[in-house]
């Protein structure tokens, strides 16, 4: 292929491996060909100039008072171009506006501090110090919150047992934000927030049951679910190549690869490049913490911790879809999990290409040359043959079914009682 030939992919993976190679000669030669399918297509790049669209709110204030905020991007500010912003600077001789919407979202461990607060339970002063002072910040400049990424896994939770109310009375806590009667909150620290509201709570707690009744059929949860569990047999694999021979990162990584070609029919580029840093960094991320040190608890933690992570780094993505062509939507999101935060500050999105009618984002992070490059050194003369434009789309259109998902979980979890329990006799 001649080094500005286009292949037969979808047009948003010609323009980010274009940006990504920063191939401008290739990306002139797209706008040529291919302009008449630009009309979904987003581009959004993180950047530090000045000339950049920003927020219309000060972060450094916010993160100052709240530093358990995260933002997903490499910087603050923003180029954003589209059909729409395109033709807006075509008839203004080359001003357009971009207008910013934003969110802050959280995960499971954020919510259930922020439960605990609502129920008068045990939390430390400095965690609720930080939730209060987020609640005055939500009220002061009017922050928007999105709920989602956390509602994915107390779903989870209330379909595993039907009978907790927790997942329920979490999404209630935040409902109840709107409603809290502020001359009782700034005076009182110490009464649960639940009884400082200006609506009855089990008015709210209703409104909570009827939400997360709804979200037990939500097609959009059902598959970051299945997503949770795909994250469970990546992990797992992980856990027996590193435990079996922590040393050999190469054999390792390539293993993995494999597997994901081979066996989940997936190459999952986000999960990868984590996994590739994770095999060769000598100093180990907290986030890998249960594997390293082959943890007791290390199956909860694959199952019911760093998955869910992964999903709601996934969901965080895909926030940045809830815009039309002539904006940018801006996730940003808290968690007191500092092995988390850790994670997504190692690797900020530097820029997204985004596909608005069929609801697709492919993000690029800090390091994603480097991986890339890294990702083909990895691959066998077998391997790569499956890397073809008509391979990489069977891919893409299929999926294993859940049932394969949890037959192959099952098999992946044994294999490491295996390899835990040999390590242990060899030591």
């Amino acid at each position: 292929m001649e080094k500005n030939d286009l292949s037969s992919l979808p047009l948003i993976d010609e323009i980010y491996g274009a940006i990504l190679t920063e191939n401008n000669s290739k990306l002139d030669h797209i706008a040529e060909r291919r302009s008449k399918e630009f009309e979904n297509i987003r581009i959004i790049m993180s950047t530090p100039k000045d000339g950049g669209a920003r927020l219309d709110l000060d972060l450094d204030i916010i993160k100052k008072k709240c530093p358990i905020i995260v933002s997903i991007f490499q910087h603050d500010n923003f180029f954003i171009t589209s059909a729409e912003i395109a033709m807006q600077s075509y008839l203004t001789g080359g001003k357009s506006i971009v207008p910013i919407d934003w969110s802050f979202s959280y995960d499971s461990n954020f919510a259930e501090k922020l439960r605990n607060i609502f129920f008068g339970s045990n939390i430390r002063d400095e965690d609720k110090e930080l939730i209060r002072n987020f609640i005055f910040l939500k009220k002061e400049l009017s922050i928007q919150t999105d709920i989602f990424p956390m509602i994915i896994e107390n779903v989870r939770l209330r379909r595993n047992c039907p009978e907790n109310d927790r997942p329920r009375d979490t999404i209630a806590s935040f409902k109840a934000l709107d409603y809290i009667d502020w001359n009782k909150f700034e005076k009182d620290k110490n009464t649960p927030l639940k009884e400082l509201t200006t609506k009855p709570w089990n008015e709210i707690v209703d409104e909570a049951e009827k939400d997360i009744q709804g979200y037990m059929t939500d097609s959009a949860i059902k598959s970051f679910e299945y997503k949770a569990l795909f994250n469970n047999c990546i992990l797992y694999k992980i856990a027996i190549l590193y435990i079996s021979n922590p040393e050999d990162a190469s054999s390792n990584f390539s293993s993995l690869i494999e597997f994901c070609i081979n066996v989940l029919n997936k190459l999952p580029n986000y999960e990868l490049n984590l996994a590739w840093q994770f095999f060769y960094s000598k100093v180990k991320p907290p986030f890998w913490g249960a594997i390293t040190n082959i943890s007791k608890k290390i199956f909860e933690k694959i199952d019911q911790s760093m998955s869910w992570d992964l999903v709601h780094m996934r969901a965080f993505e895909s926030l940045a879809t809830n815009s039309n062509s002539c904006s940018i939507f801006i996730p940003f999101f808290m968690s007191f999990d500092k092995g988390l935060k850790e994670l997504v500050l190692n690797n900020p999105i530097t820029f997204m290409v985004i596909n608005d009618k069929e609801q697709v984002v492919l993000a690029a992070r800090k390091n994603e040359m480097d991986f890339q490059i890294a990702l083909n050194e990895h691959m066998n003369d077998k391997l790569l043959l499956e890397m073809t434009d008509e391979k990489v789309m069977i891919r893409r259109n299929t999926t294993i079914s859940y049932q394969m998902l949890e037959e192959l979980k099952k098999n992946l979890t044994d294999e490491l009682k295996i390899v835990i329990e040999s390590v242990k006799n060899t030591a």
